[in-house]
């Protein structure tokens, strides 16, 4: 059990864009290292959503600030789904994203203006 719990934890440390398909519970699954491994991941994803809004914020206009539908389109136009559906990695890629827009990046803040205005969002 040792060993399995070890092996877990550097698998979870080593391949965190993979701790959501290694961590969550498996059904009847009352172990507490998998219940507190769940716990941690959707903490951290809590967390990611929590930096994507307040970044968005800080985009500067014409394209921001950027408001919960307008991450939603985006989440949707870059990776296809919803921001709750985001893999780590994806969530994190987004948030790169929408940091250099709020830095000011001109290639990023035209590319997301493209996607926000193809898809109808931007007010």
């Amino acid at each position: 059990m040792v060993w399995k719990a070890s092996l877990k934890n550097c698998c979870r440390l080593a391949f965190p864009e993979l701790s959501g398909l290694i961590a969550q519970p498996e059904a009847g699954d009352d172990c507490a290292a998998s219940l507190a491994d769940a716990k941690l991941t959707a903490l951290n994803s809590l967390a990611q959503k929590r930096r994507l809004f307040a970044v968005g914020r800080d985009v500067p206009p014409p394209l921001g600030p950027l408001g919960y539908g307008q991450l939603h389109a985006l989440a949707e136009a870059l990776y296809e789904g919803r921001i709750s559906e985001l893999t780590m990695s994806e969530m994190s890629a987004l948030i790169d994203r929408v940091e250099l827009a709020a830095g000011g990046d001109p290639h990023t803040l035209s590319e997301l203006l493209r996607f926000l205005d193809q898809n109808d969002h931007r007010f």
